[in-house]
């Protein structure tokens, strides 16, 4: 019987068992988070009074005593004031923000992101009753109106990170939204001033200067 069960152990070792990866995006921000895997995308919402988060299992095929596989996930991920940065071993960040980034996931692994706010936001959702062709910004610290979102169509919406307002940079900011039939609104201005996870909304009902 002991020689029965020592050959099924000795099998099962070389055979090896399926095994999965793990990442969970974790929402840190007030506002919506947009990432996806390979072409399969997503939405986690914000919340002002606690985290949010989702996790996701991804096949990383039969582990043995002779092979710890891993695997290889292209994730796009940003929010709407939320971009990837590198950091430092502190955990401070530096370098260029970015949207995409290859992630190499062990067995058995869950390999948590936290995303924290990084920027301030504009955000417009097109409920006129036409296409918004254009929208720009300009701030106080800028000479020129910046385009961010082009050909928006009814309905839909889009989102643009921005820097925040602190104490050693004031910032405050101007929109600009351009029709499709050329007519153009105005909003925000002088003190228009947005803290990191502030997110200056656009739509029908926002004020028009």
């Amino acid at each position: 019987m002991k020689n029965i069960l020592l050959f099924i152990l000795i099998i099962t070792l070389f055979i090896g068992c399926s095994t999965e990866a793990n990442i969970k995006i974790i929402n840190r921000t007030n506002n919506n988070l947009y990432f996806g895997f390979d072409g399969e995308n997503y939405v986690l919402e914000g919340n002002e009074n606690e985290d949010t988060s989702m996790e996701f299992s991804f096949d990383t095929g039969t582990k043995t005593i002779f092979s710890d596989k891993t695997k290889k996930v292209n994730l796009y991920l940003e929010g709407e004031t939320f971009l990837m940065q590198l950091s430092d071993p502190y955990g401070a960040g530096q370098g260029a923000y970015y949207t995409e980034t290859e992630l190499e996931l062990k067995q058995d692994e869950t390999r948590k992101i936290y995303c924290d706010p990084t920027h301030a936001g504009l955000k417009v959702l097109n409920d006129f009753d036409q296409m918004i062709s254009k929208v720009k910004y300009t701030a106080n610290n800028l000479d020129t109106l910046y385009t961010v979102i082009t050909d928006l169509e009814v309905d839909d919406f889009d989102f643009y990170q921005l820097k925040y307002y602190s104490l050693g940079d004031t910032i405050w900011y101007s929109f600009q939204v351009e029709f499709i039939d050329g007519s153009i609104n105005n909003y925000g201005g002088e003190g228009n001033l947005l803290e990191k996870d502030e997110v200056f909304f656009i739509n029908s009902e926002t004020e028009i200067n």
